[in-house]
């Protein structure tokens, strides 16, 4: 499913609009799927970019991840990319 990522994303805002209960029900199963949870291999490569970036950890590296982590907040790309800088940041903190 290539634009699972996408769908998922979708179906996670209507699942929180005000909707039926019959409708909120069947959206969480869907969401609950497993099929629904699976990688791509676009979702896994694009996961190690922001390790890899994470590791260089460079102020270019940085910079990419910041400008990923200010995109939708239910993306799962912002919140890997906000956790990456989190992370990031206490490293940098330590002695």
């Amino acid at each position: 499913m290539r634009r699972g990522g996408e769908a998922r994303l979708f179906l996670c805002r209507a699942s929180k609009e005000r909707v039926s209960l019959e409708t909120r029900r069947r959206l969480e199963q869907i969401l609950d799927n497993p099929e629904m949870r699976r990688l791509t291999g676009e979702n896994v490569r694009t996961i190690r970019g922001v390790q890899v970036l994470e590791g260089i950890g460079s102020p270019a590296a940085r910079d990419l991840l910041t400008l990923w982590s200010r995109g939708d907040t239910n993306a799962w790309l912002t919140q890997e990319a906000k956790a990456a800088l989190q992370r990031l940041a206490r490293r940098s903190v330590k002695p």
